[in-house]
């Protein structure tokens, strides 16, 4: 995060100038550039300077300084240096009376720094900062609060450059008001070891950085909503934050069962697929603090959440199993009752132990989370050689076992039911220590973890097979797991001018002890629900112990890492105005990892695995931003090497579930990863035009991937599972992104996505027993491309958005029909404010799916949101009316197709509902002086 031309000059006592630059890399508060001084002949003395910071917008600032020229040191920390910005009478005083009128504009760049400025978007009244950011340009918001700028994953959301829930986006999205946004920044940040060094010798992590307006920066608000629906809708917020310069304190809680991401007039990437969870009612609450010591002496930090969740999941669903010499199909019907209960923790405290920040610290980070899981399901289906489409009454004859001449493989009744709870705690400790007279720098990492948890469930079946053979089991799971972990590492950083060299070293050790107890037996008369479940003695349990199905597996895992790393951060000024070119190189070519696995299994065998190999995983990382940042490259590569998974070797069969058998594989060999990725973005190159651009591309291959190929029994519909390794698995990929002006006042944005992405993907499929699978390939291919324009006209918006998937799949089976599909959809939104304070927003899409073999998945869905809402008191209370799906049209059935086979599922959501909310909003900040 920077501030851009502020000058920074070096004065000798008698205020000659010594040298001066343009910053690229400062913040105002935070001193993070450096002059370089010929220190020729000043070796083991010290020399008095004045450093003073100018800039338009800021009352110039000066601060002394002492530099010492012993041993290898490059630089020294001038502190904090905290610049007034000026008030628009003194810019005005400054310019001689001259006032200089500033247009909106959505994004610029400062620096590397992509900035959106807030108001320069259009929002319906009471909107929540998720809607701000779906708006801006080159920026995707999933619906899990997940957020992509031009592709690329943003790391973490920050509020005023602090972690806010640390990784819990959607409590800031959907609780932090619009209108108290100034802008949101995008960046690189830099880690604490970059700045300690005062160079890049990492990639930090990728940010987005909601910077409040200054009204609000002071002082408290908060907001709370009610709202009451249709279909028995209802919700409650309430959100409180005080803001300090120092401090930041705040509290929410919220209560809904919507699970529903549509907004009316949101232009965002929502789809009928996502309607697939079912019915959920969530109630949760919790704070988050920051407290930063005024004179840099401590940061202290964290949250605190609690959280309740009820998920009620019926589904029906169709499924074609794509086979070779004929297809299977299955329908089934599933009804389910889910509960989780979450208390989670994350707090850190830094403690600096010098005058200087980032130098010498030491970071504390303690972390707990428990949760607690219930769930019970009763599910019916059948497996069937032809497709079973034409027969009426299929639920109950399928329930009673009246299937007649169907061509029934098997049916299968289920009743589960479950509870479960998990722990973990965790300390994790971080050191940096600055070497005196050096720019030398050391880093060390501490920490420990426990984690307990434990399930048990009681399943009852009854299958029956075609050929008249029935299997009725009920099964009792008893799962314990008990693991903990510590891991150690240190890493020295060498620098020079230009370059720096990193010796690294860790080591881990975990353990984990898990025992899964099974109890079944046959009892073809217990299916009726008074029966008691199982027998209370324990003689009588271990006699139906079933000793193939329960086990105790004790694992360790030691991990010993060394590398050398060699890095360059070249920089050039081509002239003295800031006009800076880089090169970054990061070379890590002898990172090798020695893996001791030792497994101990005790069931139906004892068997004793052990693994001890040493493992490359080379890396190289490089970037370059050309003169003034016009254009910034990144090409990475990356190898790795990953040994199987423990359990998979051990070569048992596990048949707790008759339709479903697992095999183990102790011929399992490593895998093999390779990755290439580039990146393109052009910054200044497109300055001042309001255009965005960039691109990214990729390759990544695969040897001895593990797959679970399995061999199918067309007669009875069981798969045989069982690990093995198969080669030619590789994806690659290429995405453009791009977003333009169309008309010289700028009041109409085009912006585009364009992403192609192809797979080629091995898997192995048997349909005889006495066959081993044989591979099977399936060429996938990817092409979407996501158009939207938005016009702006005064405090009114509108704009239309088209989407187009197109999916062609492929296999190497002989009879396979290749699918050439399409899912499209077009449509407009639009932001109006009408007479009488009445603000109108909604969107009118058409989803519409082509190219289907199956004609009852080319659908089209025209669905019509709407929302009117009116404010009262000053914008302080607003009253809004929604209504979802109001034409009727949206189906809550899902239709997916791959090479495997094509599923078309129907969920117990509610597509069409009404809405009446009641937000309330509170601000106070201090009496100005």
């Amino acid at each position: 995060m920077i501030e851009e031309n502020i000058k920074m000059e070096v004065l000798d006592l008698d205020s000659t100038l010594v040298d001066s630059c343009l910053s690229t890399g400062y913040k105002p508060g935070w001193t993070g550039n450096f002059f370089l001084i010929d220190v020729k002949g000043l070796r083991g003395t010290k020399k008095e300077f004045i450093v003073r910071f100018s800039h338009p917008d800021y009352k110039t600032e000066y601060r002394p300084v002492s530099v010492s020229f012993y041993g290898r040191a490059n630089n020294v920390s001038l502190g904090d240096v905290v610049m007034r910005r000026l008030s628009m009478k003194e810019k005005e005083i400054a310019l001689g009376g001259i006032v200089v009128k500033s247009t909106k504009v959505k994004f610029f760049y400062k620096g590397d720094t992509l900035v959106y400025n807030a108001d320069a978007f259009q929002l319906a009244e009471g909107s929540m900062l998720d809607a701000l950011i779906s708006q801006l340009p080159g920026v995707e918001l999933k619906d899990d609060g997940r957020i992509y700028v031009n592709g690329r994953f943003v790391d973490n959301l920050l509020l005023n450059g602090k972690d806010f829930f640390k990784g819990k986006n959607e409590v800031l999205l959907e609780n932090l008001p619009a209108y108290t946004v100034k802008n949101l920044k995008v960046y690189e940040e830099e880690s604490d070891l970059s700045k300690m060094l005062g160079t890049k010798v990492d990639e930090g992590r990728y940010v987005m950085d909601v910077q409040i307006k200054r009204e609000y920066e002071i002082g408290w608000f908060a907001n709370a909503e009610l709202g009451g629906g249709t279909e028995d809708r209802y919700l409650g917020r309430l959100f409180a934050l005080r803001f300090t310069p120092n401090s930041r304190l705040s509290f929410f809680a919220n209560i809904n069962n919507l699970n529903d991401k549509r907004k009316p007039g949101k232009n965002g990437e929502w789809s009928p697929s996502d309607l697939n969870g079912g019915l959920t009612a969530t109630k949760m609450g919790g704070f988050d603090y920051n407290i930063s010591d005024k004179w840099k002496r401590y940061d202290f930090e964290g949250f605190v959440q609690a959280k309740n969740t009820g998920n009620d999941y019926q589904s029906r669903r169709e499924q074609q199993n794509f086979l070779p010499d004929g297809d299977t199909y299955d329908r089934s019907w599933y009804n389910a009752d889910n509960k989780e209960t979450e208390i989670l923790t994350d707090n850190s405290l830094k403690l600096y132990l010098g005058k200087e920040k980032w130098y010498n610290y030491i970071l504390i980070k303690p972390f707990f989370r428990y949760q607690r899981t219930e769930s019970d399901y009763n599910r019916l289906s059948g497996t069937f050689s032809q497709s079973p489409s034409v027969y009426s009454m299929l639920y109950d004859s399928l329930f009673t076992g009246n299937t007649g001449s169907m061509a029934l493989l098997n049916r299968e009744l289920r009743i589960f039911s479950g509870k479960g709870n998990y722990m973990k705690s965790q300390v994790t400790i971080n050191s940096s220590i600055k070497m005196p007279h050096t720019e030398d720098g050391l880093f060390i990492v501490a920490a420990t973890s426990h984690e307990n948890s434990g399930f048990e469930s009681f399943d009852r079946y009854f299958l029956n097979y075609a050929a008249g053979n029935n299997d009725f089991r009920d099964q009792y799971t008893d799962m314990d797991r008990h693991k903990y972990n510590y891991n150690f590492s240190a890493e020295y950083y060498i620098r020079t001018k230009n370059w720096l060299l990193r010796p690294f070293y860790s080591m881990s050790h975990r353990y984990e002890k898990k025992t899964n107890t099974l109890y079944g037996y046959n009892m073809p008369d217990s299916l009726g629900m008074g029966d008691d479940l199982l027998p209370s003695v324990t003689d009588n349990l271990m006699r139906i112990l079933d000793p193939r199905n329960s086990y105790r597996t004790e694992q360790h895992i030691t991990t010993h890492y060394l590398s050398f790393v060699i890095m360059l951060n070249y920089k050039r000024w081509k002239n003295r105005k800031g006009n800076e070119s880089r090169l970054y190189i990061r070379v890590e070519p002898f990172a090798h990892t020695y893996e001791d696995k030792r497994m101990h299994f005790v069931g139906l065998i004892d068997n004793r695995r052990c693994i001890g190999r040493w493992l490359p995983s080379p890396r190289f990382n490089s970037s370059y931003n050309t003169p003034g940042y016009r254009h910034e490259l990144h090409l990475d590569y990356s190898m790795t090497v990953n040994t199987p998974d423990m359990f998979n070797l051990i070569d048992m069969m596990f048949d707790s579930d008759p339709l479903n058998i697992h095999l183990g594989n102790p011929n399992l060999k490593n895998t093999l990863r390779h990755r290439i990725d580039f990146r393109y973005r052009a910054d200044k190159w497109l300055q001042g035009t309001g255009r965005m651009l960039s691109a990214n591309a990729g390759y990544s291959h695969v040897d001895d991937a593990v797959a679970m190929g399995y061999v199918y029994d067309k007669t009875t519909g069981i798969r045989t599972y069982q690990p093995d390794n198969v080669d030619g698995n590789w994806d690659v990929w290429l995405h453009v992104y791009f977003t333009t002006p169309v008309d010289r006042k700028r009041r109409v944005t085009l912006s585009t996505a364009t992403e192609v992405d192809h797979g080629h993907n091995v898997d192995l499929v048997s349909l005889d027993a006495a066959v081993a699978p044989s591979r099977s390939i399936v060429r996938q291919v990817w092409a979407r491309e996501n158009l939207r324009m938005d016009y702006r006209f005064g405090k009114n918006k509108v704009g239309v958005r088209g989407r187009v998937g197109y999916s062609n799949v492929r296999n190497s089976r002989e009879g396979f029909q290749s699918i050439n599909a399409a899912n499209i959809d077009y449509g407009m939104n639009a932001l109006l404010n009408l007479p009488w304070g009445i603000e109108f927003s909604t969107d009118l899409t058409m989803y519409s799916r082509r190219g289907y073999s199956n004609r009852s998945m080319n659908t089209d869905e025209l669905v019509w949101n709407a929302r009117l809402a009116k404010s009262f008191d000053k914008g302080r209370f607003t009253v809004a009316l929604e209504g979802f799906d109001i034409l009727g049209n949206l189906s809550n059935i899902n239709y997916t197709i791959n090479g495997q086979g094509r599923v078309e599922t129907w969920v117990n959501s509610i597509p069409q509902y009404a809405m009446l909310r009641a937000v309330y909003k509170l601000n106070k900040q201090p009496k100005k002086k």
